[in-house]
């Protein structure tokens, strides 16, 4: 009798446990779940130079101001607005306010965004900076860069919505 109900068990078990099974997909990304104006609120920096040096810095939400967001457009466009105030100057205002144009293109849940041109003199093509975005829900999202050309540097960029 107890042999019956071992093996009862392990038939119950057998077609219970794919029931149990994590669904690991990572659900498409859309358009919409992008669209509009996010303020920024954490910079994570990390530069690994090319004599092993480590520099990790974080910048938090005090540092931000208004200057400092990204806009998504329904033309898959982005504008990405940046500033940097030197508290030691005296001056209130920004130092310098940055803002660039990227495209973004949507392919499964990556979405990527591509400058439409470099703004400064370095010898950088358009389109070779990337920033990919790799978690987006209704009040957050999250950009990561990385670029491996001689100083490796990871920066990973949080933004919260506009309301």
């Amino acid at each position: 009798m107890k042999t019956k109900y071992i093996l009862l068990a392990i038939v119950v078990i057998e077609f219970c446990l794919p029931a149990c099974k994590k669904d690991n997909k990572i659900p498409a990304m859309s358009s919409a779940a992008l669209l509009g104006k996010w303020n920024e609120v954490k910079l994570h920096l990390v530069e690994n130079n090319s004599n092993g040096t480590v520099t990790d810095n974080t910048i938090t939400a005090a540092s931000f101001n208004a200057n400092d967001y990204l806009q998504f457009n329904k033309d898959n466009t982005v504008n990405i607005s940046q500033s940097a105030i030197n508290p030691g100057d005296g001056n209130a205002g920004p130092d310098y306010i940055s803002l660039t144009t990227y495209n973004y293109t949507i392919s499964g849940s990556t979405a990527i965004l591509t400058p439409q041109a470099i703004l400064f003199n370095i010898n950088i093509p358009a389109g070779s900076i990337t920033w990919v975005v790799t978690f987006v829900d209704v009040n957050t999202i999250d950009l990561r860069y990385t670029d491996s050309n001689g100083n490796k540097v990871v920066s990973d960029a949080y933004y919260t919505r506009v309301p």
